[in-house]
């Protein structure tokens, strides 16, 4: 699992996380990277931390595992659950930390914007 960021050139940089230790020394460029080890899949938020010197950044509730993002027509109604009943995909399931479902919305081609783009404004 990669991690990277930005420091001053030549100065080491320490990650821990998960019982893990790396660090990296700053590219001329200021740019620096780590690598952690391959890891079990994370369903439990743990703590990161970033040492530079006498900088420091934590980051709590770090989760580690696969995201999957999906979407589609009326096909993506289907849930988890559903399919659990059938034996294959039974024995392929397995929990995630979380699953979101998101409702379908439409809009017919006469609604308006909520407001108005001014001119030369452009998607953000």
């Amino acid at each position: 699992m990669p991690v990277w960021g930005w420091a001053d050139p030549g100065a080491t940089v320490a990650v821990e996380f998960n019982e893990q230790r790396k660090t990296a020394t700053v590219g001329a460029d200021g740019r620096w990277q780590v690598t952690l080890d391959a890891m079990k899949a994370l369903n439990t938020g743990q703590k990161m931390a970033v040492v530079c010197g006498d900088d420091s950044k934590t980051i709590n509730d770090v989760v580690v595992g696969e995201v999957w993002f999906c979407s589609g027509q009326s096909n993506m109604t289907v849930t988890l659950g559903f399919l659990s009943q059938f034996p294959v995909m039974e024995k392929r399931y397995q929990p995630v930390v979380d699953y979101i479902n998101k409702e379908i919305e439409t809009a017919s081609s006469h609604t308006a914007p909520s407001h108005p783009l001014a001119s030369g404004q452009g998607w953000t």
